[in-house]
């Protein structure tokens, strides 16, 4: 008998989409604003992967430090270096996913920083944040590059 997977499909599509999203806004960004130095811009844009790495890393290890923690916006100096983040950030979206094998999964609790919660609970709210602070970043007009 199959699992049941189609929440979860469902909510790992939009992950997906926001993965592509970056992606695109990636192509985008300044990565030295010519009147400021660093791009405020794009230390906003990591501001949104960083959210998914931080959940999917507690998903997958128990481990939810914060990205921003340690060295992610002075690591990311290139647009090459941007996207092998992205990259980083998929594969460990892609290994939590993998976890979560039918819809009943969802209502699975477990212990976050944030309090204990369904795995929904947190899948959702970091979907939700990880869209808001794409759609801050896009407004912030140093960082994006002139056409």
């Amino acid at each position: 008998m199959e699992r049941e997977n189609t929440l979860v499909r469902a909510i790992e599509d939009r992950f997906k989409e926001l993965s592509e999203r970056w992606r695109t806004e990636l192509e985008s960004i300044d990565f030295v604003d010519r009147d400021n130095g660093p791009n405020p811009g794009l230390r906003a844009f990591l501001r949104s992967p960083a959210k998914v790495e931080q959940a999917f890393g507690g998903i997958n290890s128990s481990l939810w430090d914060d990205p921003f923690e340690w060295t992610l916006p002075e690591a990311m100096a290139s647009r090459q270096s941007v996207a092998e983040y992205l990259d980083e950030v998929d594969e460990a979206r892609s290994a939590g996913f993998r976890r979560i094998l039918s819809d009943a999964d969802l209502a699975k609790v477990i212990r976050t920083p944030f309090g204990d919660m369904s795995l929904a609970d947190l899948l959702l709210n970091t979907l939700c944040d990880s869209v808001r602070l794409a759609a801050a970043a896009r407004t912030i007009v140093p960082g994006r590059r002139k056409t």
